[in-house]
């Protein structure tokens, strides 16, 4: 399970308000995490070098588990997370924790766009089954 804290902007749901602040909880089928490190190496004529370290940013890949955007409310209030924290908006992320019971609660953004797949058709009278895919960069 992981849980999402955001301040709701765009694409509200029914029963949401703008500028409020909202739970998501959801179990995910990905979570990777990786780190990019900023840095330069200086090297000598003679040889000898110097490596000067600026950063590192660490970040998540998250694939939710499928979700149906008919019957599941969770499919929407991740469209709405996501729109909502789109122009760089801070959130809070906890990879392995609930709602209930956090585990490590980390300030996050969004880092370039979101993907929606379509995984199944479960029947005529739905769109479909689907995974909603994002990355996030944790702010130290």
């Amino acid at each position: 399970m992981s849980a999402i804290n955001y301040t709701a902007k765009r694409s509200l749901i029914t029963g949401h308000s703008a500028d409020l602040s909202y739970d998501l909880e959801s179990e995910m089928s990905v979570l990777v995490t990786s780190a990019k490190s900023e840095k330069s190496e200086h090297t000598s004529l003679g040889g000898s070098s110097e490596t000067v370290f600026h950063r590192q940013d660490k970040f998540w890949t998250v694939t939710t588990v499928p979700l149906s955007d008919i019957t599941d409310s969770v499919y929407d209030k991740f469209i709405e997370f996501l729109d909502s924290v789109a122009s760089g908006e801070t959130f809070t992320f906890d990879a392995y924790g609930t709602i209930a019971s956090s585990d490590n609660i980390q300030n996050a953004k969004i880092e370039g766009d979101y993907k929606v797949t379509r995984v199944s058709n479960i029947s005529q009278s739905t769109n479909g089954v689907f995974t909603v895919s994002f990355k996030l960069r944790i702010l130290a």
